[in-house]
């Protein structure tokens, strides 16, 4: 580990392929309580960030071929009015949206509660490009927002040393008979899981899995009987924390651990968990997998209430996470009653999602993952501050291309 000090800036910390610097003096409407809030700047050298280049890439994939669509319309049939080009230029701008209706419909119809399991692509810009259809992208955006697009995101590029789940159709040069078009769609799929989201989600991963090690290390490096309890909340196939308790043992520390997950999801989740407790070389009995959501307003999926029902309530839990669950909280109040109910004397990792101006439109609109609530780092603040008081020490990680922001609390209290 590496510290580094200058008179604009606090320590920097690199480790693991990550490097953050700590930053002071950020802009907060809460700034009375900034000295307890400390912001730091992650910077991941294994993904290729080249955001300006995406986002105008994406401009164009978004805006750009429609337009390109029309003219090429009017050039090839110079006889169409200029209505008649208009028109093939907005139904090839909303052709995704086309499909989700008619997904929909057919959903309903066939009794099916998914409606993106009906639609074989949402458009040719995205899984169904080359009139073919990608097998990866088609899997990210049937399963947008849950754990099974997570692991193709994760491991597609095998940055963590294993590859994403198996997936109908994975075998590339089969996708058509024509190899040039299988190789075509491959850069395609590559382009689109390579996109700046994409980075900062595996960016996150790395990350929290990087804390959980350091949590493991400092709490035990000097006691070697302690059992490290682990609460994971909607964390689909834990990874994260797989891979924090796989690092620290690396580092030779000796330590019990156990993690219990409470995850909605159970069709993938669960499954894939226990893939990669085996892969990763730990004890699958040390976990235990609860599934069921929760909720800060139904009374019977509070989480105090589901912990009770499962012989969990007077566990003392070192760390408590959950990534991601706050971005489908849109108002102020019901996000920071989620973040109470997660509160105690433990640390605490919790994440959002910050807006990014191409790709927020593009997740929905193409992918079809449902909609989020975007919050700024300042609004991320002022809702830690807010669910956790102004004693507790409060760190924000910043992924490196600013879409997450990743609050860990730290259990001790402070005078």
């Amino acid at each position: 580990m590496k510290i580094r000090e200058d008179n604009n800036t606090a320590p920097l910390v690199s480790g693991l392929g990550i490097e953050a610097e700590r930053r002071n003096g950020n802009k907060n409407n809460i700034t009375s309580f900034d000295k307890n809030v400390v912001v730091e700047e992650m910077i991941d050298k294994q993904e290729r960030n080249f955001k300006l280049r995406y986002i105008f890439s994406e401009i164009f994939i978004y805006i750009g071929l429609p337009i390109l669509a029309m003219t090429t319309v009017k050039l090839l049939l110079p006889f169409l009015t200029l209505g008649a080009v208009l028109l093939a230029g907005i139904m090839t701008f909303s052709f995704p949206y086309m499909k989700w209706f008619g997904g929909v419909f057919v959903a309903k119809l066939a009794g099916i509660e998914n409606p993106r399991m009906v639609i074989r692509t949402s458009s040719f810009w995205y899984d169904g490009f080359m009139f073919a259809v990608s097998p990866v992208l088609k899997e990210i955006r049937q399963y947008s927002a849950l754990a099974r697009s997570l692991d193709v995101i994760y491991n597609y590029f095998e940055r963590f040393g294993i590859k994403p789940s198996k997936f109908k159709n994975d075998d590339w040069m089969s996708v058509t008979p024509f190899q040039l078009i299988n190789i075509f769609i491959v850069q395609w799929s590559s382009f689109w899981i390579g996109m700046p989201i994409a980075q900062d989600v595996r960016s996150r991963l790395d990350l929290i899995a990087d804390e959980y090690k350091k949590y493991i290390i400092n709490k035990a490096s000097s006691n070697e009987n302690l059992e490290i309890k682990i609460l994971e909340i909607a964390g689909g196939q834990l990874q994260a924390v797989i891979m924090g308790i796989r690092r620290a043992l690396d580092e030779g520390i000796v330590f019990n651990y156990k993690v219990v997950s409470i995850e909605p999801e159970t069709e993938f989740s669960f499954c894939r968990a226990i893939e990669l407790i085996e892969i990763y070389g730990l004890d699958v009995t040390k976990f235990r997998f609860i599934p069921s959501r929760i909720s800060t307003q139904n009374e019977s999926k509070k989480l105090n209430k589901i912990l009770n029902d499962n012989d969990l309530g007077k566990v003392k839990f070192d760390i408590v996470c959950c990534i991601g669950l706050s971005d489908y909280y849109y108002s102020f109040d019901r996000v920071v009653k989620l973040l109470q109910m997660l509160d105690g004397n433990y640390t605490i990792i919790v994440a959002n999602i910050s807006g990014n101006f191409v790709e927020r439109y593009y997740l929905h609109y193409l992918i079809q993952w449902p909609k989020m609530f975007y919050r700024s780092l300042d609004d991320w603040k002022n809702v830690l501050i807010t669910a956790f008081g102004t004693n507790r020490k409060i760190r924000i990680v910043r992924t490196p291309l600013h879409i997450f922001n990743i609050g860990i609390v730290e259990s001790s209290f402070f005078r």
